[in-house]
């Protein structure tokens, strides 16, 4: 009995144990369903947060949809409750939300569009699903996922490029280039040199496409900026691709396209640049090519003919370059990496200006009307210091500007400095010189007769005043240039009441007497006359860089951008205006005139409390004459004055203004580009505006057709979603 009972005492001990060892393990086993649970719930709250996400860029993608591309809601976030416009988000109401199930309530945000630092504007959008209490309402948990959708390029004139294109004596037509924010880059438009870079997409060199294909880059390199030349001579496209080289398409007779070939072609070259140099800008003048590297040295190819590639080389029988040089600056100087490099670089074929880190500007290339700035008519391929900017005491420049005709350096001071032809006044300076072959129009000191003699930019002798009543007076004597038989022409006293043979019109590249047309020439190198054939004889120009005294005729403020085309300088003001000397032939500088010669700054008509933020200048002559201003006003508005054969003003009919017309329908404009009869215009919503000469699609709507009002088109604005 004893014994049994000590046998039950051990097994009561026993019992428990095993009891609490099976409870510890059903409680672990219990734990460990709660903890899974747990997870599960974490996992399905997650999803349905990442699915409302979604939800939030799907309505963002259908907004860009409905708006080509371009985001509403930049003040407010896109919500569930709102329009494509953004809003409050709300939190009681079965409308703000996704999902409103028992306890459970989903919904999203999607941020105001930012820019990523790297060319495309990002939103963010949030899945937020939260757990509320039945009993007050309130929030206990928050699960919450982010996804983010690449809007599109941060867009500027670097990221959409625009080439029009003046050959064979006539207008062919205009091509573009826009970056997408999945990194491609879409062109279309004239493509008679394979400038689209479709490499036999659609159907190659010479056939022209009204709907954009991708410029072909090699491998997996994407677009950063994009670039051609909207002055005159759009021969090709250019683009600095995501390993910092430079890749250009089109025609490439001279070597322009730096690969070591002068063939033509669609399928995009990489631009040779030495050993493990990496580039930073192209600057295309059609002819030559230029690109600043990172370390802001000058790489150089193209034809050479004039001295233009600025590589130190003999000029007479030289041979085209299309592998790149060095443009060696002196004093080993570079290329001014603090200024954009849009205004460092000047070039209107054949002269070419540039700023260095110094603050210095340097000319090299074609000198015949004096574009060098350096007091003479020779030709150069060696970059020579022009002007006084960047040395000690002096202002440093800040921008160039090279047209053909004239060239402009812009100090931070706000003086300006111009030489170059000075037929209808572009120089905004009142002095020229009559030059043919290096020699010049000078009196032989007599008082009476003039000659030709070697230029000498000393010599007032040499120098012209054209008066207010059409008469030449030179400088040295006081004399006026008259004619005394039709044919011979002396220096006598200026008559108090001109004459028609005492009056002249000067143009780009003659002088001659109102009233019989004929033109001062000469036969033998020295003696001076009048001819009725010989129209292009003498130069109308002054060489040295000489200051245009603009706040003498009562401009406000002073210059803090120019620019300029076929015989015209427009400048900024810091003060918002707008002034403008040389040809006005169309009423282009919008002051309600047409004069042909403008010496003294004519203002460009703004409405009252309207101030210009930017402006854009054309002009050309080949084919049908496109002379135009468009200025972008501080409301928002583009205003536009001259020829109007396009529709390019903008202003629904094809009308002439000399007094500034608004554009239809642009209320939020930020920058403007013109020329060619077609403008493009960039709003502060990234929205593109485009209007005019539409000859080959250039206007981005898929068409031919020429438009009088200005249409957001389709592929300009045409930048599609990524998601990540």
């Amino acid at each position: 009995m004893r014994l049994r009972r000590v046998s039950q005492g051990f097994a009561l001990p026993t019992v428990i144990i095993s009891a609490l060892v099976l409870f510890a393990v059903l409680v672990a086993a219990m734990g460990n369903v709660s903890s899974a649970r747990t997870t599960l719930d974490a996992q399905y709250y997650e999803s349905l947060a990442r699915d409302a996400a979604e939800s939030g860029l799907a309505m963002a993608r259908a907004c860009l949809a409905k708006n080509f591309s371009v985001p509403q809601w930049t003040t407010q976030p896109l919500v569930p409750n709102a329009g494509c416009g953004g809003g409050v988000a709300c939190t009681n109401q079965a409308s703000c939300f996704l999902v409103s199930i028992g306890n459970v309530h989903a919904r999203f945000t999607v941020a105001q569009p930012v820019d990523n630092g790297d060319g495309a504007q990002v939103a963010t959008a949030t899945g937020i699903v939260e757990l509320v209490r039945s009993s007050n309402g309130a929030t206990y948990t928050t699960y919450t996922k982010v996804s983010k959708l690449v809007l599109g390029s941060a867009l500027s004139f670097n990221s959409l490029a625009l080439g029009y294109l003046v050959d064979a004596g006539a207008f062919q037509g205009a091509f573009y280039g826009v970056i997408t924010s999945d990194h491609k880059l879409l062109t279309a438009g004239l493509n008679s040199y394979g400038q689209l870079g479709h490499a036999g997409v659609p159907a190659g060199i010479g056939v022209n496409s009204t709907t954009p294909s991708s410029f072909q880059l090699p491998g997996a390199i994407y677009p950063l900026s994009v670039y051609s030349n909207f002055f005159s001579q759009g021969y090709n496209m250019f683009t600095l691709g995501s390993d910092k080289q430079i890749y250009g398409v089109g025609r490439n007779v001279s070597g322009q396209l730096g690969n070591g070939s002068t063939s033509t072609t669609d399928t995009p070259q990489k631009f040779q640049l030495p050993g493990a140099k990496t580039a930073r800008f192209v600057y295309s003048n059609g002819f030559g090519t230029f690109v600043i590297t990172t370390d802001n040295l000058l790489y150089s190819t193209g034809e050479c003919t004039a001295g233009e590639l600025g590589t130190n080389y003999t000029v007479a029988g030289c041979a085209l370059q299309s592998t790149p040089q060095q443009v060696a600056l002196p004093g080993g100087d570079t290329v001014n990496s603090t200024l954009d490099p849009n205004v460092v670089i000047g070039s209107d074929r054949p002269a070419v200006l540039v700023i260095g880190q110094s603050g210095k500007v340097y000319s090299w290339g074609e000198a015949t009307q004096g574009t060098l700035g350096d007091g003479t008519f020779v030709s150069r391929s060696n970059p020579v210091q022009i002007g006084t900017f960047g040395n000690a005491g002096n202002p440093k420049a800040i921008a160039v500007m090279q047209a053909s005709s004239v060239s402009a350096v812009l100090g931070d001071d706000g003086t300006i400095m111009t030489s170059g032809s000075n037929g209808f006044g572009e120089q905004g300076y009142q002095v020229l010189k009559f030059q043919r072959s290096g020699s010049c129009v000078t009196s032989d000191g007599t008082g009476t007769t003039v000659v030709i003699g070697a230029c000498d930019i000393n010599s007032t002798m040499q120098n012209f005043l054209y008066r207010s009543d059409y008469t030449l007076q030179n400088v040295s004597t006081g004399k006026c240039l008259v004619t005394t038989t039709g044919t011979n022409l002396v220096l006598t006293a200026c008559p108090a009441t001109p004459q028609p043979s005492d009056k002249w019109s000067l143009g780009y590249v003659s002088a001659q007497i109102q009233s019989t047309g004929y033109s001062m020439y000469t036969t033998n190198g020295t003696a001076l006359g009048l001819t009725s054939t010989m129209i292009n004889e003498f130069w109308v120009a002054y060489p040295k860089l000489a200051q245009y005294d603009y706040n003498a005729a009562g401009v406000t403020g002073k210059a803090v951008k120019m620019v300029g085309d076929e015989y015209t300088l427009t400048i900024l003001t810091d003060q918002g205006e707008v002034w403008s000397v040389g040809l006005n032939q169309n009423g282009k500088f919008g002051n309600g005139g047409t004069a042909t010669r403008n010496t003294v700054p004519t203002k460009f008509i703004l409405p009252n409390d309207v101030k210009a933020v930017d402006l854009s200048d054309t002009g050309t002559s080949a084919g049908v004459i496109i002379r135009d201003l468009m200025v972008v006003g501080s409301d928002g508005k583009v205003y536009g004055a001259g020829t109007n054969d396009y529709g390019q003003l903008g202003t629904g009919n094809t009308t002439q203004y000399s007094t500034p017309q608004p554009m239809l329908n642009i209320t939020n404009a930020i920058s403007v580009r013109t020329g060619g009869g077609t403008t493009i215009v960039i709003g502060a919503d990234k929205s593109v505006w485009a209007v005019g000469n539409n000859n080959v699609g250039q206007l981005g709507d898929g068409t031919t057709v020429n438009k009088s009002t200005p249409v957001k088109t389709q592929y300009l604005n045409n930048l599609t979603p990524a998601y990540y």
